[in-house]
């Protein structure tokens, strides 16, 4: 997750922009927990919770993927929004590859998770906004968003390997199996066979959502929204949504060291 963006000298903020947000932080914090209740702790109800909320993971992080390319039109600077989020997103694979498991907790590695796909979508960005400013917004929404429906099925999400590219039938083309066998093509949605990340957004298909928000958000920008759109209508999700990197890097920790406060009180009890 990213901090969000300050809007320009002059600009109103969009309310239903850090509802929408916090929103998804809400629901990150929730999806993690079980996650870590489930692989982390091994309990039976944390696997449960598990089943039932993961569908929900790719929407409410897709929400989060749109919002952080709008925001790329209201930044400051994304060569320095970006490279701060790349920083914590390699210090982030470096505690969960190398620390976690130390201290009893594999198969918690985090190779190329969103805080990856967020930083280095936010460094293309600002490398291609010239040439990017030449499309026209309603171009450039159709564009990405044609290129996200063709490569829907890139990854399967299930971890299994051979994505494929199209729309149905006999418009399908299947992505070869010997692609697999390289090791570090990971962060393009091509998965080695043993590969595995905890937490996985590789740029195809995600940079094509992320890219249909940087047009929404010329939109954004010039105040060309509806009204309903600016006011704030949740402090809670807009207080979260305000301060969303704080919050990733801090809730994991956090987490952790509840469901260990419960475990041993479970164990001081049975």
């Amino acid at each position: 997750m990213e901090a969000a963006a300050a809007p320009a000298a002059g600009k109103r903020r969009v309310g239903l922009m850090d509802d929408l947000r916090g929103f998804c932080v809400f629901c990150m914090i929730f999806y993690h927990a079980f996650v870590l209740m489930s692989d982390g702790f091994g309990w039976a109800a944390g696997t449960r919770l598990f089943a039932f909320f993961a569908p929900s993971e790719p929407w409410f992080a897709g929400v989060f993927i749109l919002l952080c390319g709008i925001s790329c039109r209201l930044s400051h600077s994304n060569w320095a929004r970006g490279g701060k989020l790349l920083l914590i997103a390699v210090l982030i694979t470096l505690v969960t590859a190398f620390v976690l498991p130390r201290i009893g907790l594999p198969g918690m590695a985090i190779w190329f998770g969103i805080l990856h796909l967020l930083s280095v979508c936010i460094l293309l960005f600002a490398l291609l906004e010239k040439p990017l400013t030449r499309i026209p917004p309603t171009a450039g929404i159709l564009i990405f968003l044609v290129l996200l429906v063709l490569f829907r099925n890139w990854v399967d999400r299930t971890g299994n390997v051979g994505g494929s590219f199209g729309l149905w039938g006999p418009l399908v083309w299947q992505m070869p199996l010997a692609w697999h066998n390289f090791k570090w093509l990971f962060p393009l949605g091509i998965m080695h066979f043993r590969f595995y990340s905890a937490d996985y957004f590789p740029l195809i298909p995600y940079a094509f959502l992320f890219f249909t928000g940087t047009f929404l958000g010329i939109y954004v920008r010039d105040g060309r929204l509806p009204e309903w759109a600016y006011p704030k209508r949740s402090r809670l999700f807009s207080w979260l949504g305000t301060h969303a990197l704080l919050i990733y890097v801090l809730h994991m920790p956090v987490i952790f060291v509840l469901l260990l406060l419960a475990q041993a009180i479970m164990k001081l009890f049975s």
